[in-house]
């Protein structure tokens, strides 16, 4: 069992999805995720509301969806930080982005399940 998105964002264990975030975090030059509240309850760091990928690393891990209304500027901050991630890492978020715009042209949410 793992998380599903709709959109073909992601499939994959819960893990991974967390891997995946701390990575982007990372590449986005925000530290440790485990800072932040949203992501962690005893977090003391904030996210910058104005940064598009906040939704994400924000985000439930198991549940809940993503506006269609924020998914193209999610998938556009996504792609600004693949140069910067692993392999791995940028093809999850080539994935993750590709689907954001396919929900975005559909204008559907990005469903977490």
């Amino acid at each position: 069992m793992g998380l599903s998105t709709s959109h073909d964002c992601w499939s994959g264990s819960y893990t991974a999805f967390g891997r995946f975030r701390k990575a982007l975090a990372e590449a986005a030059g925000l530290g440790s995720l485990d800072e932040y509240t949203g992501y962690k309850k005893d977090g003391t760091k904030d996210f910058d509301p104005k940064d598009p990928l906040t939704v994400l690393l924000a985000h439930s891990d198991c549940d809940g969806e993503i506006s269609w209304q924020d998914c193209k500027a999610l998938a556009d901050r996504l792609e600004e930080l693949i140069p910067s991630l692993s392999e791995r890492h940028a093809a999850d978020a080539q994935q993750f982005a590709d689907g954001l715009y396919d929900a975005a042209s559909d204008r559907q949410n990005v469903e977490f399940s």
